[in-house]
């Protein structure tokens, strides 16, 4: 799972409650919604995610996965 968006910090306090709720779950990453899109798009890729989890607000997020999905590879669900 890699969780992508919200402000600074926001994203990386989710990932250490849901390790914190969910021991097995693997969080392959996590980054803020402020880094552009291209980067945001390479440290994805580089973490081979199964899921990502976009929240970049509505519908700036469902844009965002309708223009990457593609480029993601490897990943199988997009919320």
């Amino acid at each position: 799972m890699f969780l992508y968006g919200g402000r600074e910090g926001v994203a990386e306090l989710a990932a250490k409650n849901l390790r914190a709720r969910y021991p097995d779950l693997r969080i392959c990453g996590y980054i803020n919604g402020f880094v552009s899109p291209e980067t945001a798009l390479k440290q994805i890729n580089q973490s081979s995610p199964d899921v990502i989890y976009v929240c970049l607000g509505s519908p700036k997020q469902e844009r965002w996965i309708h223009e990457n999905m593609t480029a993601l590879d490897g990943t199988k669900l997009f919320m």
